[in-house]
């Protein structure tokens, strides 16, 4: 699942998808990368926020917290994509997988 840091989600959208996947394949573990955080500042506050709100409506669909993994990425400079992130700024208090780990580890 995709979510942009710039602009709030609308409600339709993740909920479509996530209950398509659930109700479709069965799917028990979740990726989430929380896209375009570079241009907030790779702010820390507005990554709790998307996930305080996806996760609370992950749990409504039936997803166990335990099983919902949240990356903060840029997909415009590929930071946290393949590799460990090295912006500094996210570094101050990202300490979880790249999205590549991620994906790795659902398979």
């Amino acid at each position: 699942m995709l979510v942009t840091a710039l602009l709030m989600m609308q409600r339709h959208i993740p909920e479509d998808c996530v209950l398509c996947v659930t109700v479709s394949t069965g799917v028990c573990q979740l990726g989430v990368v929380v896209n375009k955080l570079d241009t907030v500042g790779w702010s820390q506050e507005r990554f709790e926020e998307i996930v305080g709100k996806l996760g609370a409506f992950l749990k409504q669909a039936g997803f166990m917290e335990s099983n919902v993994t949240c990356v903060p990425c840029s997909g415009l400079t590929g930071e946290n994509l393949t590799s460990p992130p090295s912006e500094d700024m996210l570094l101050q208090w990202y300490k979880g997988p790249c999205l590549l780990d991620v994906i790795g580890a659902l398979m």
